[in-house]
């Protein structure tokens, strides 16, 4: 066997880690806003093993609006999804993403 003459890295891949908000309710989107500069918390996830890695704190710029959408391998576990001028990404990092699909019915049932 060969012996490693680089460092590897130990853990998930940054492509299986989503920043995700655990919450109760038996809601599949919800929305909140955020009037003020403030810091939002949540927890990176590692979604191959269904364990959370570290929580994060991350800085809102004011009025910011953040979507949720619940995942469907993780119960009670919510993707974040945030919208710009460049256009809306989620926090999964799916390059075809069924979370964005889901927010945009939510919408249309709602409006």
């Amino acid at each position: 066997m060969r012996v490693p003459t680089k460092s590897f890295c130990i853990g998930p891949a940054s492509t299986v880690k989503a920043m995700m908000v655990q919450m109760d309710t038996t809601e599949r989107v919800f929305t909140q806003n955020f009037k003020a500069g403030t810091h939002f918390e949540c927890i990176e996830v590692d979604t191959l093993n269904k364990q959370p890695l570290q929580r994060v704190s991350i800085p809102l710029r004011s009025d910011k609006t953040l979507h949720f959408v619940a995942s469907d391998e993780m119960s009670g576990w919510f993707y974040v999804i945030t919208t710009t001028a460049l256009g809306t990404g989620c926090s999964c990092k799916r390059p075809h993403c069924s979370h964005l699909e889901t927010l945009r019915l939510a919408q249309v049932a709602t409006a």
